[in-house]
Order: C-alpha cells, then sequence, then structure tokens
C-alpha cells in the first residue's frame, strides 16, 4: 500500500509540474508576443499610448475608422472593440491600461444584448472573460471572472485550464512578427445588406443586473481616470427598438454622461450603407465616424 501511495503521489507532483511548466511558458509567450490578437491586446494595456478608444461590441468593431478621427482631429485613436462582447470585457481592458497609458477619451458603442438585456448567447457568461483569462491574476480581471464564477478563478490557477483552447493562438503570436496593418484595430464589414425588412429582436426584454452594474462601474472608472465619455447609439437599419435604449439613457443622464443617438436617424436609414441590419459597411462606417467627429467639434 504504502508504494501505491508513493507511485500516486509522484504522479500528482509530475502533473502539477507539469501544469505549473505549461502555463509560466505560455504566460511568457503572452508577455513577449510579437503579433496577433494577444499582442494587440498586450500593447494596448502596456505600450501604445491612444488620445482615444472607441469600445464596445462587434458594432463599434466595424463602425468606427481610427483613421478619420486622427485625419480629422489630430488625435490617435484605437479600435478596441471586439465581436460577442461588450462592456464587461471594455471594462476589464481599461482597468488594465497602465495610468500613464490612459485614453483621455473613450467613445462607447452600446448593443442591446451584450451592454443591457439577457440573452441567449449568453450561456455561463464565461464569454465575456474569455479574451481576459491569460490576465487573471490583474484585480479587475479577478473581479470580473469572481463575479462570473468564483470556481473558474480558482481553476485558471491551472495552466491547462487557463491556455485551454488558446494554445495555437498564444504560440502564432509568439512566434510570427507584428501585423500591423494601419487600421489600428477597425475590422471593416464587407458587403451590403440586401434584406429590405424589418429587423428581428434577438435578445429577451429582462434587464441584466450584472450588465448594468459593471456600466456602472465603467462610468465610475472613467470619472476616476478623468476620461472623457462619450456613449454613442450607432445606427442600425429598419429596426423598431430605439426604446430599448432607455436602462443606459437614464443611466448616463443619472451619471452626466454624454450621450449620442444615431440608432435611427432617417439620414443613416440607407441600406447601401450596411453590411447587415446592426452593421455598417466601409462606406456607412466613414460616413458614420465623420458624422461622430463633427459632433464632438461642435461641443468642444
Amino acid at each position: 500500500m504504502k508504494k501505491y501511495i508513493i507511485y500516486i503521489a509522484v504522479f500528482l507532483a509530475a502533473v502539477a509540474a507539469t501544469d505549473f511548466g505549461f502555463g509560466t511558458v505560455c504566460d511568457y509567450m503572452t508577455a513577449h508576443a510579437r503579433g496577433g490578437a494577444t499582442k494587440q491586446l498586450v500593447d494596448l494595456c502596456n505600450n501604445d499610448h491612444y488620445y482615444m478608444l472607441v469600445m464596445g461590441s462587434s458594432k463599434a468593431h466595424h463602425n468606427y475608422i481610427p483613421q478619420v478621427f486622427t485625419d480629422s482631429l489630430g488625435l490617435t485613436c484605437y479600435n478596441a472593440g471586439y465581436d460577442g462582447n461588450g462592456i464587461i470585457l471594455a471594462y476589464g481592458i481599461l482597468s488594465m491600461i497602465d495610468d500613464d497609458r490612459l485614453p483621455k477619451m473613450v467613445v462607447y458603442d452600446v448593443k442591446q444584448q451584450f451592454d443591457i438585456y439577457q440573452y441567449s448567447g449568453d450561456g455561463d457568461y464565461t464569454r465575456y472573460y474569455q479574451k481576459l483569462k491569460k490576465f487573471h491574476t490583474e484585480p479587475a480581471v479577478a473581479g470580473i471572472i469572481g463575479d462570473i464564477s468564483q470556481a473558474d478563478l480558482v481553476k485558471l490557477n491551472s495552466g491547462l485550464v487557463r491556455y485551454n483552447g488558446e494554445l495555437f493562438f498564444t504560440v502564432s503570436g509568439f512566434l510570427r512578427g507584428s501585423s500591423k496593418d494601419g487600421r489600428c484595430g477597425y475590422e471593416p464589414a464587407i458587403g451590403q445588406l440586401s434584406d429590405d425588412g424589418e429587423q428581428e429582436k434577438d435578445y429577451t426584454d429582462r434587464i441584466d443586473s450584472l450588465k448594468m452594474a459593471y456600466f456602472r462601474k465603467f462610468i465610475k472608472l472613467t470619472k476616476e481616470k478623468n476620461i472623457a465619455l462619450v456613449v454613442v447609439f450607432s445606427p442600425e437599419y429598419n429596426t423598431p427598438f430605439s426604446g430599448d435604449f432607455q436602462p443606459v439613457r437614464n443611466l448616463c443622464n443619472e451619471e452626466g454622461i454624454r450621450v449620442m443617438d444615431y440608432f435611427d436617424t432617417p439620414a443613416f436609414q440607407h441600406i447601401d450603407y450596411f453590411k447587415d441590419h446592426c452593421h455598417l459597411n466601409g462606406q456607412g462606417a466613414r460616413l458614420f465616424t465623420s458624422q461622430i467627429i463633427e459632433e464632438l467639434k461642435s461641443n468642444e
């Protein structure tokens, strides 16, 4: 029996050592990434310095062109929008940026299902910290993970768990050189909407208390860091749900945050400006970015 106990102890020690070694190597590759999404996030938090950030979901990612901001305002801008995400991820990213590299302004684009309401794609909410789990020791990130799953907060101490599904991207980001293409995070949506019908709602009418709590925390963070926050409801095509933004509008009114509402503005209700009902294509994004700039200039 003693011999078997020794075998088991040796096996467990070997597993623990392998897990620790794997996590340590992957953490090193993350911190020293040379390309890919990992490098972009590390650079945004630790290396680069932008006057303005655009944050939010895929609508932020595809609807705002940083170079247009720079050309028109002479201010550096980075598009930190992430598809399928929203305020929870944005809070984590903004919290991780070094104090001496914080932006002076954040433009936050609101998407109903990622920032206000519950919807079927939420699952267990772990999707909202997948891009952050490599940084689980950061206090703000640990707080997000803990709010969603205390068990995951413990499990992410394991390197094998932390990099599950991320190994290819971690290794490729470490091995390949930087591939900055001048877009500063922006990804154009290619194509043109052909369906002229009314968009259907893909989220519930139940306000998500976790998302709204993080929206409030996001606002508090921008105030503490002296970051000017502008909240935008960007255009969607033929979508009769403008009233669904009211919870965020009320919060912004309460906190004195500026709101720009273009959700159903007639000037942008042209099918040729959209890739689909939610996302502007390149033509629409350029026009919309220019419109945001004009409104910013008019209220300087």
